[in-house]
């Protein structure tokens, strides 16, 4: 018999491979035999991650063309990027941007970023994370 424990969380994601055993000495097998075979072959215990968003494994850092953005500009840069069930990011949508060629240039590193995809009642699903780009000017 296999026994599904859902936890929500990342925390388990990597052990998913896994399989615990978990040895079954039960005073309630019906026969010697019974009790026998469930000593010998330990019941398999797998872990499932129901719920998750997508976790940041690959941040990739914005190269700014510094000669088209004014001095003295500071400030945060937030997207939010829609990842598929690989990891990858297929839309990138601008939340606060600071100036044209900033919010470009966060975007297009934003694109370039990987994560452990969401998951949704243990299905993997594409899902919204949100990513901050501090900037300050030279």
């Amino acid at each position: 018999m296999r026994k599904v424990l859902p936890i929500s969380g990342r925390g388990f994601l990597l052990v998913l491979p896994l399989l615990i055993l978990v040895s079954c000495n039960s005073d309630e097998a019906g026969s010697p035999g019974e009790k026998a075979r469930t000593e010998q072959q330990p019941e398999k215990l797998e872990l499932v991650v129901k719920n998750a968003e997508p976790e940041l494994i690959k941040f990739c850092p914005a190269s700014y063309q510094r000669n088209e953005i004014p001095a003295g500009l500071k400030g945060t840069v937030i997207v939010k990027v829609l990842v598929n069930q690989k990891g990858l990011v297929d839309d990138v949508k601008l939340e606060q941007g600071l100036h044209p060629r900033v919010d470009k240039d966060v975007m297009m590193a934003a694109r370039r970023c990987r994560f452990l995809p969401g998951r949704k009642d243990g299905e993997l699903v594409d899902s919204w994370a949100t990513l901050s780009y501090p900037y300050q000017s030279k």
